[in-house]
């Protein structure tokens, strides 16, 4: 689990790994966000993927659904701070969002024969 800096105990669980389908030889790179029903919650859980080919669903994240948005026009960097996002899907459901397909974000694939250039 990892946290957001600068948020508190407000801040919902989020999660970041890798899915790797056993029949694959891709591993598509996942952030889960908790809603806000908290730990134990039954929410529902949304899957989120960006529209493409070719779109992270990053963009989802943090200027779309999520719990936290990037402002207009504003280069992160270290020190940048996340807006909190009061119309997130989070108050609702779970969020899963997806890199897809391999190359695109964090997603990765080992076929030598896959061409992306993100």
């Amino acid at each position: 689990m990892d946290t957001v800096p600068g948020y508190g105990d407000d801040a919902p669980r989020v999660f970041t790994n890798f899915l790797t389908p056993e029949s694959s030889n891709s591993s598509f790179h996942y952030i889960l966000i908790e809603g806000k029903a908290g730990k134990d919650n039954n929410l529902p859980l949304t899957v989120w993927f960006n529209g493409g080919p070719g779109c992270s669903s990053k963009v989802g994240f943090l200027q779309e659904i999520g719990p936290f948005y990037l402002p207009a026009g504003t280069h992160y960097n270290s020190s940048t701070t996340l807006k909190i996002n009061t119309h997130s899907w989070n108050t609702l459901s779970n969020l899963l969002f997806i890199d897809s397909p391999p190359g695109v974000g964090y997603s990765k694939t080992s076929n030598s024969s896959y061409i992306y250039n993100d």
